[in-house]
């Protein structure tokens, strides 16, 4: 009749399961935001607490927040509350 799986084939679909998962957490970013890569959307001032809240201990240095309420870019500098901003014309 059917085939079994061999056990080889099942923990390559298991890996690539895990995998697909693990990127999937990677790419969840905190409430009210959008990112594409390391740049996300919020409207507000960024917080390290708002990566908190979604699960990471804090942002990468180098990350950016696009404030679209300040219409200012905003950009992660210290690895503790340091962001330092610019406005947008």
């Amino acid at each position: 009749m059917g085939r079994a799986v061999t056990p080889r084939v099942e923990q390559s679909s298991r890996m690539i399961v895990d995998h697909e998962r693990r990127l999937a957490r990677a790419e969840r970013t905190p409430t009210a935001r959008r990112a594409v890569g390391r740049l996300a959307v919020k409207a507000g001032t960024p917080a390290d607490a708002d990566w908190t809240a979604a699960g990471q201990l804090v942002p990468p240095v180098g990350t950016m927040v696009l404030d679209t309420s300040g219409s200012r870019l905003w950009v992660k500098t210290l690895a503790t509350a340091g962001w330092k901003s610019t406005v947008l014309a």
